[in-house]
């Protein structure tokens, strides 16, 4: 019983290191489909990577309400899911869109999020007559990414601006509500902050520029690209050892388990003695 001792908590070290470790990876494949007349929101999603999605919550944005949608909440490799919900269509007929979120966790319970933006009519609807151009953006701990606009309408129009990033940025504030005159063609700058995303990585940004005319509404939806860039404070976040990254949490676990096991051993000598 005592040799067994000895030996369980080395072996618990390197049980948390391939933990760490081990991860594989996760690539999502997302599709969204509406019908306009009933207003069910479907969205299929396929594991292509080679590891298990966990805790998978989608939600869906629409008209201010948030709601979340039905399915499975773990997929394995190669597998499919089904999520349903359903919308609550306004009586003013034109352009809308959703905006579809998935949230999801690795092997190692990191947390991960996807955002889509989803563009459909309902009754009739035409061509929005404002050209949006959005271009993408580096972040270094923070960015800006730049947003130009320009009028075609033959009328001055009120503009409504919707921005949509992951979980992993932040948006700053921006003003939401524009006035555009005819021939107007204003630059908007868009602050972002790096919350939890990974250095090297790209993630989608969405903007949708909604306006109202002749009881019609009309939507331009753009999007745009973030990449991350490893700052000094994200190069602090791991640490080199024996050719693996390992995150301080990490670290810190590992050197408690080797006082505990100094103390055990310690002690047993004394007891011997």
């Amino acid at each position: 019983m005592k040799r067994f001792h000895q030996t369980q908590l080395p072996v618990i070290v390197i049980l948390l290191l391939a933990l760490q470790c081990g991860a594989g990876t996760i690539s999502l494949e997302q599709g969204v489909r509406t019908d306009d007349t009933t207003g069910a929101l479907d969205v299929t999603i396929i594991n292509r990577g080679d590891d298990v999605c966990r805790n998978i919550t989608v939600t869906c944005e629409f008209q201010g309400i948030r709601v979340t949608a039905n399915g499975p909440r773990y997929l394995n490799p190669d597998d499919s899911g089904l999520y349903t919900t359903q919308l609550d269509f306004s009586t003013v007929p034109g352009d809308y869109f959703a905006v579809v979120r998935t949230s999801y966790s690795d092997a190692n319970m990191r947390q991960f999020s996807t955002v889509k933006l989803h563009k459909f009519s309902v009754g009739s609807a035409g061509v929005s007559q404002i050209v949006a151009k959005f271009g993408d953006v580096e972040i270094a701990g923070h960015g800006t990414a730049v947003l130009r606009l320009h009028s075609n309408e033959g009328t001055e129009v009120e503009a409504t601006l919707h921005v949509y990033a992951p979980n992993e940025l932040i948006v700053g504030d921006i003003q939401k509500t524009i006035t555009l005159a005819p021939g107007a063609a204003p630059t908007i700058e868009i602050p972002l902050e790096n919350f939890s995303a990974l250095a090297g990585s790209k993630y989608p940004l969405h903007v949708a520029v909604t306006y109202q005319r002749a009881g019609v509404r009309y939507i331009t939806p753009v999007t745009a690209y973030a990449q991350v860039l490893e700052t000094p404070a994200d190069s602090g976040n791991t640490t080199t050892i024996l050719g693996m990254d390992i995150s301080p949490i990490w670290i810190a676990i590992i050197v408690v388990v080797a006082v505990i096991v100094v103390y055990c051993f310690s002690r047993r000598r004394r007891t011997r003695q």
